[in-house]
């Protein structure tokens, strides 16, 4: 199993980012664009990962959210590895980057540099990139707030359509 723990987005959140994908996708720039139902936010991507290992993961899933729950504010676009080069495009966290940087370290440790973000696509190919750059400086920050209540072990499986990502177990955090 490909596991990664994470949150989902608020249904407003996802409407908008939702919309921003579409914008972006008129642009006609060679990206797989992620679908509606599977925008989240990684904290801690664990890869393929032993059925047996579940117990320890749930266990880990309920010590990270016992923490207070707190508000992030999602704000601008951005991109991986720059927004002159733009492999993966992004919804970032304008506020509450800290409070989630310590929820993905309780969550175990981190390859790299923790970097709170929605993925909205990957680049697939080299077409019409000036059209994808000149896309990207168009769009206004989102300033869309959601608070952050419930912490989320998720299923990462491939299809001929995409990835789906599939909540499989979910902790509270603290009111």
């Amino acid at each position: 199993m490909r596991l990664f723990f994470g949150l989902a987005v608020s249904d407003e959140v996802g409407a908008a980012a939702a919309a921003l994908i579409e914008r972006l996708r008129a642009c006609g720039a060679e990206y797989r664009w992620v679908k509606p139902k599977g925008l989240h936010l990684t904290l801690n991507f664990l890869g393929e990962t032993p059925l047996e290992r579940l117990p320890a993961l749930e266990e880990v899933l309920r010590r990270a959210a016992d923490r207070p729950s707190f508000t992030v504010t999602f704000g601008g676009i951005g991109a991986f590895d720059s927004l002159e080069d733009p492999r993966a495009v992004w919804l970032g966290i304008e506020e509450g980057a800290e409070p989630l940087g310590a929820l993905a370290a309780a969550c175990g440790p981190q390859d790299r540099p923790f970097c709170p973000h929605v993925t909205l696509g990957r680049r697939r190919g080299l077409g019409k990139r000036e059209a994808m750059k000149a896309a990207l400086r168009q769009v206004p920050p989102l300033k869309l707030a959601q608070r952050v209540d419930r912490l989320l072990l998720f299923e990462s499986r491939s299809s001929p359509e995409g990835s789906l990502y599939i909540p499989i177990k979910e902790a509270p955090l603290a009111k």
